[in-house]
């Protein structure tokens, strides 16, 4: 519902007096996204009006007026003086192929809805609404989200920047931990966990120049997992799914063949970095806006590159994966009223 903070408004009414004719008022739109846990909507009988946690150095903080100088003081600090790296141009037929493959594959009219829609919300993780001119789709996130990273792992191949780990993480460890999983399909006659962990770890360094080179997969020497490929700015996989995506890549990429193994990565990895339930908790009371980061990262890393990087395939109308639900024009005729 619509709210007020007098003291925000006293404060932004202050800071325009000074340049604003007498009688006039400012127009401004300011954007403050606050833990639902640190709002006070009780200090009114109508509840109109609240407050809110460091209240005070909020708004003594907008007050403030920012100048070119330590704006570009601030730049300054952030740039190095190192130029971007120039792109490279990766004439492999495989990777050619399989960019020829995405390209002759599109669906032009769902590619047409994702480019200019309005997203309305998520309904959970899977699901997502959106808008397009009279029409409303729920769309299957998940399934949307695995196919453009897919597509951005072809089209940017071997163009990656570097997802740092704070640590680096074992790769027998993570493997472990997936053999300890029912989705691993893990039985007694395939042999000691502790063997299958090992001969993956020798496996996967054995790669690790390649993984590096081509996927921004890092690898270091003793084993360890030290970095993962940034494929969308603002974005990092869930890494409940990490031990899972590690032991995949032993057991279900073809490595004997380059063009599968490209495209065999690429699924891998691109289920990895989708928007999956199993790994997303609903948000509690407690978790507040942190708990609703996968509901941010959604709308505005996901649905957003949906509209520049993405080529939906044909099967999406057909699949299930995109739904018309609405349609203003039919309800209108229901209705008979907007």
């Amino acid at each position: 519902r619509l709210v007020e903070s007098s003291a925000l408004k006293k404060a932004v009414e202050t800071v325009y007096a000074a340049y604003l004719p007498k009688n006039t008022h400012p127009f401004l739109y300011l954007s403050l996204e606050i833990a639902p846990q640190n709002v006070d909507v009780n200090v009114h009988p109508t509840k109109h009006e609240v407050h809110f946690l460091h209240e005070d150095s909020i708004i003594e903080s907008r007050k403030r007026p920012r100048t070119e100088e330590e704006g570009q003081k601030k730049v300054d600090e952030e740039l190095t003086a190192a130029a971007s790296p120039k792109r490279r141009v990766i004439k492999l037929n495989s990777v050619k192929d399989l960019r020829a493959d995405i390209a002759e594959n599109t669906h032009k009219g769902l590619q047409e809805v994702l480019q200019s829609h309005s997203f309305v919300g998520c309904v959970n993780p899977q699901w997502a609404l959106i808008q397009h001119h009279t029409k409303l789709y729920l769309l299957n996130t998940t399934k949307l989200s695995q196919e453009l990273f897919y597509q951005i792992l072809i089209y940017d191949f071997g163009n990656f920047g570097v997802l740092r780990l704070s640590e680096p993480a074992p790769l027998y460890d993570l493997v472990l931990l997936a053999l300890d999983s029912a989705d691993s399909g893990w039985t007694e006659e395939d042999g000691p966990k502790e063997g299958l962990a090992q001969y993956i770890v020798d496996f996967l360094k054995k790669k690790a120049e390649m993984l590096e080179d081509y996927f921004s997969l890092e690898i270091d020497q003793e084993g360890n997992l030290t970095g993962l490929p940034l494929l969308l700015d603002s974005y990092t996989p869930i890494m409940e799914g990490l031990p899972m995506f590690i032991l995949r890549l032993a057991t279900e990429v073809n490595w004997d063949d380059e063009k599968d193994c490209f495209r065999d990565f690429s699924k891998e990895c691109s289920m990895f970095y989708s928007i999956r339930k199993q790994y997303i908790l609903e948000p509690s009371e407690e978790q507040g806006a942190e708990g609703n980061s996968w509901r941010w990262r959604v709308e505005h890393v996901i649905f957003k590159a949906f509209r520049t990087l993405f080529s939906p395939p044909k099967v999406f109308s057909e699949d299930g994966t995109v739904l018309q639900i609405a349609n203003l024009t039919d309800l209108y005729k229901v209705f008979e009223r907007c």
